[in-house]
């Protein structure tokens, strides 16, 4: 009997400590690091979380706040914050967006000197010269500096469509299409310029209609 018992203490002492050992789970390591609930160790692979358009995402059922998704829409790691849905943006981009419809947006005009990869677009202030141009660049609005504050710079075509890449990481210069798509979005040609403008006299010259 005495033996029987030790049996049955030893099995629920094994359970227990099974127990406590999947209290962390590791995923190619034996050793999960001890502040961590899961930890995933590889040279060769990475982690790739699930993958959904808008719709598939906006259809999640009471998502929690931390959920990470990648958006397939927008290109971009999204984690679901205690406002809504955020993009996982570099730091040194400063971008914020908005949804509109279906499409997500920067909140503020482009504002980079560099290609997607780090190469510098150059700045031409000399108008013959600008108008001569057979690569990309960018200036300010009238070559006053100030007024990048909130409005961000102008660029030529050949930086838009230079395959390095004008816009950030994760991000892309929207197409006909996509224009097209935000201005049905809100509402039809005479109203969609109103709808996106900043309020007051501030930014735009009164009467601001």
């Amino acid at each position: 009997m005495k033996s029987q018992t030790k049996k049955l203490f030893i099995v629920f002492v094994l359970m227990i400590t099974s127990i406590i050992a999947k209290s962390q789970v590791g995923i190619g390591t034996n050793s999960p690091d001890a502040s961590a609930k899961l930890e995933v160790s590889s040279t060769t692979q990475g982690f790739l979380p699930p993958r959904m358009t808008i719709i598939q995402r906006d259809a999640i059922n009471s998502p929690a706040t931390g959920l990470i998704i990648f958006n397939t829409t927008t290109n971009s790691l999204e984690f679901k914050s205690s406002t809504g849905w955020t993009s996982i943006i570099l730091p040194e981009n400063n971008l914020s967006s908005v949804q509109i419809g279906t499409q997500i947006w920067m909140d503020k005009n482009l504002d980079v000197s560099t290609y997607r990869n780090g190469d510098v677009i150059p700045q031409v202030k000399d108008a013959t010269a600008w108008a001569a141009l057979t690569t990309g660049a960018w200036c300010y609005y009238d070559n006053d500096p100030f007024s990048s504050l909130g409005y961000g710079k102008l660029y030529n075509w050949y930086a838009v469509n230079d395959t390095r890449g004008l816009a950030p990481l994760g991000w892309h210069i929207p197409t006909g299409v996509e224009w097209y798509s935000l201005v049905t979005t809100l509402g039809g040609d005479t109203v969609a310029g109103g709808k996106m403008k900043s309020t007051g006299v501030l930014k735009w010259s009164s009467p601001n209609t």
